[in-house]
């Protein structure tokens, strides 16, 4: 019986065909990835938007971060928690979270090492540990907890620093990967801190620094405001982790018409645009 066989020049062929094919697809399945992945952007910011607002809904304002004055801190936090007695360690502590850190806290409250456990139901001691709630002498409403307003992944935590306040990440947190930060305007005085500078965050394993944005009028160049003017700014580093320009003290980031973004900027995706920062210029 004679056997049948690929002849060389077929199976070269075959093997030419097929890489042709992958190379064809290749493109879109890394498109579909990365429309994937920017979905999970997106529901996140949304999420973390309808938590900011409930916790406005909670305590009569946004939550505010660490650009804002000491004074001004301190009237947020007594608003919030009216029977704490606020020290002058408690308001250090709060001031020391970063752009990244500070939202976590405000939507997770206290963190264990692995998730975010809410805050105390003690009126005079809302940020007293998770740890209480294993000390037989301190049941009762020390033990028991606000939920958290949003629910944060475990997985998607970490706390780069080790100082007991973690960063939220779009995936597994990385090395070399961005996470999501927070800018809160400041009662009459937009997003500038309270020395008049542009407040920023910046990881070193990360390209660019984060800034709030601003808009210009196109119809009047010389106006400039704030994005999301007397409210707050999510900001998310989008796929590849560059937050954009490195250099907030001489730049601004004027959005829509794109006055001082780098390359980082176009697919940054934050709480005011719908899409990606590039795209809806």
């Amino acid at each position: 019986m004679r056997r049948t066989a690929f002849t060389l020049v077929e199976l070269l062929m075959v093997i030419l065909i097929i890489g042709m094919l992958i190379s064809l697809l290749l493109p879109a399945v890394n498109a579909a990835r990365l429309r994937a992945r920017e979905a999970v952007m997106t529901s996140t910011i949304e999420q973390m938007v309808i938590a900011t607002e409930a916790w406005k809904n909670q305590h009569g304002g946004y939550p505010p971060d660490r650009a804002w004055s000491d004074a001004e801190m301190l009237t947020a936090l007594r608003r919030a928690w009216p029977r704490m007695t606020w020290t002058p360690q408690d308001l250090a502590i709060v001031k020391s979270m970063d752009q990244a850190e500070i939202i976590v806290f405000w939507l997770g409250g206290i963190y264990d090492g692995v998730r975010m456990t809410g805050f105390s139901l003690d009126p005079r001691n809302p940020l007293a540990g998770p740890d209480v709630d294993h000390d037989p002498f301190m049941r009762g409403v020390l033990s028991q907890r606000t939920p958290p307003l949003y629910a944060f992944e475990e997985t998607r935590l970490e706390d780069t620093d080790k100082d007991g306040f973690p960063e939220y990440y779009v995936e597994h947190p990385m090395l070399t990967n961005a996470p999501i930060v927070y800018f809160s305007a400041r009662p009459n005085a937009g997003y500038l801190d309270s020395a008049g500078a542009i407040p920023f965050y910046r990881r070193m394993q990360v390209a660019g620094v984060a800034v709030p944005y601003q808009v210009r009028d196109p119809q009047k160049p010389a106006v400039v405001r704030w994005a999301a003017e007397g409210k707050y700014q999510i900001v998310c580093a989008g796929s590849d982790n560059e937050y954009g320009e490195a250099q907030p003290s001489t730049h601004e980031k004027v959005f829509k018409l794109g006055t001082g973004f780098g390359p980082g900027d176009n697919d940054n995706l934050a709480s005011f645009a719908a899409g990606r920062i590039g795209d809806v210029q």
